[in-house]
């Protein structure tokens, strides 16, 4: 998403944000910065910075809700919380939020879009629309041939 913002910044959204400093530091408690001056977290929601510039003891924020990144935040969340009630889960949790989160930077879509699933071998060549979703359980790889 970084790359489409930085190539053409006024196809999206913007919301502006205003926040006090106090000795070159913003002191609003909902803030956290992922990178500095390019990502941030506000009031549980992620953001990615269009321009940022210090007026007095003021920062003004330009930038774009990453409404993405928010929603694969909140699933690691919830896959956090699942596993202090079932910690024996906890590592297939993990790897099928991985294998989806892989698969969307790969991608570069949504997590709910249909996608086309290609398939070629030495007989046929078929092709199907699929909408992309966890797979439960996920593929496992096989360690020796039986």
């Amino acid at each position: 998403m970084k790359a489409k913002l930085r190539a053409n910044p006024d196809l999206f959204a913007q919301t502006r944000f205003e926040f006090r400093l106090v000795k070159g530091k913003v002191v609003e408690p909902g803030l956290e910065w992922e990178e500095e001056n390019e990502e941030f977290q506000y009031n549980g929601s992620m953001y990615d910075v269009i321009h940022a510039e210090v007026a007095g003891n003021i920062l003004h924020v330009r930038c774009v809700n990453d409404e993405n990144e928010t929603e694969i935040l909140n699933q690691i969340e919830y896959l956090q919380q699942k596993e202090h009630r079932n910690k024996k889960s906890w590592p297939l949790q993990f790897q099928k939020l991985l294998s989806v989160l892989l698969f969307y930077q790969d991608t570069g879509g949504s997590l709910t879009q249909l996608a086309s699933l290609h398939h070629q071998d030495h007989y046929r060549e078929t092709t199907r629309l699929v909408v992309l979703d966890i797979l439960s359980p996920p593929p496992r790889t096989l360690n020796s041939f039986c």
